[in-house]
């Protein structure tokens, strides 16, 4: 069950739905067994000053079984005032209600008296100042003894202006002192999120850091290779992939916006991407070998070196072992038995190489020489 009632110390003459639990000494059999004119003593629970909860003069307006009977019972009556029997509130609690009083009372003289005590410290830091001033007027003229004593009795007055000085000085401060604690604040906070970051970028840092140990701890002895063996005129002039990584790169490895395949040749991200997007197998090989040779480099090799019209000469073998990598490399990724095109790796390249020939002719014969650029 449950109270609308209304506390008489209350200035806002405000109303409040309390459970029966809260008042003293009251066990209502229904919603109308309640002297409206008594006064009760009702439990306040203060949130913001945890000193002042506590029994309170209460006056009950009516009884309710839920909080919702009350709320529709007000809504659909007037509110009634009756008079007060201020003779009952003896039986309540007033020894513990003048307890909760003279306590704040007390805190509210205490503060009082610390403001004052600071504001007399000030005026008399002021004084001093001006003692000096004080001093010369009474050697020009020598007061009577009672304005001497009516003024020695100002002294110890403090004037408003002094007091509203010393009041915005006091005000300035705390206002500084708030601002300090606020940078701080922030400044510890930002300092928390720089260490934050720092931690996690060690952390990310540490699997390359091991993957960089293991590397050098395994690195590989690095085998010449067949282009630097021969000489500056045998070698291709025009070629899309170069050995310019360092041997103990990571096979298929992303470098540069490059893509490493193995024995230390390289070709672009978008020819690796060609590469590995293909869906048969002969194709890849083909695509590898233009990458690694070009159409111009094809056109004049053979698989077998052997001698024909032309004088072509034999593909580099380290090469072709690139494409047998690269080739197996894709049948790993894409789940495919790349095994019997590896055995016919050298037909394969011997028709990548004629079709560059035959289109390397075409260009030749072809009356514009804007369209070899396509090539």
């Amino acid at each position: 069950m449950y109270a609308l009632v209304r506390y008489l110390d209350d200035k806002k003459a405000c109303y409040y739905t309390v459970p029966v639990t809260h008042i003293e000494n009251f066990n209502p059999s229904n919603t109308s067994d309640f002297v409206k004119n008594k006064v009760y003593s009702a439990y306040w629970v203060d949130s913001a000053d945890p000193d002042s909860t506590g029994y309170y003069e209460a006056q009950i307006y009516m009884l309710g079984e839920t909080e919702d009977d009350i709320r529709r019972n007000r809504e659909k009556r007037r509110m009634p005032k009756p008079r007060l029997d201020r003779d009952a509130a003896i039986e309540t609690h007033p020894p513990k209600q003048n307890e909760r009083q003279g306590t704040r009372r007390n805190r509210t003289e205490a503060q009082n008296s610390a403001w004052q005590d600071i504001i007399r410290r000030h005026v008399s830091h002021n004084l001093e100042k001006n003692a000096s001033v004080h001093t010369a007027a009474s050697r020009i003229r020598r007061e009577p003894e009672s304005d001497r004593e009516s003024s020695s009795d100002d002294e110890e007055l403090v004037s408003s202006e002094e007091v509203k000085k010393a009041e915005g000085e006091a005000s300035f401060w705390r206002h500084r002192y708030d601002l300090e604690c606020e940078m701080t604040k922030s400044l510890r906070s930002q300092v928390d999120k720089l260490q934050e970051c720092l931690r996690a970028k060690l952390f990310s840092l540490e699997p390359t850091l091991d993957k960089l140990v293991s590397l050098l701890e395994s690195k590989p002895e690095g085998l010449p290779s067949t282009d630097d063996v021969l000489p500056v005129v045998d070698q291709p002039s025009k070629l899309s992939a170069h050995s310019t990584v360092p041997p103990h790169e990571l096979p298929f490895a992303e470098v540069a916006n490059k893509v490493h395949l193995t024995s230390g040749y390289e070709v672009s991200t978008a020819q690796a991407v060609k590469i590995f997007g293909n869906k048969k197998p002969t194709i890849v090989v083909k695509d590898t070998a233009e990458a690694l040779w070009g159409l111009d480099g094809l056109a004049l090799r053979t698989p077998s070196g052997k001698s024909t019209e032309g004088g072509k000469k034999q593909l580099t073998p380290e090469k072709v072992e690139v494409v047998r990598s690269t080739l197996h490399e894709w049948g790993k990724r894409k789940g495919i038995d790349v095994e019997t095109i590896g055995q016919q790796l050298n037909a394969i390249l011997s028709s990548k190489c004629q079709d560059a020939a035959r289109k390397r002719k075409k260009c030749d014969t072809d009356e514009q020489d804007k369209n070899c650029s396509d090539i």
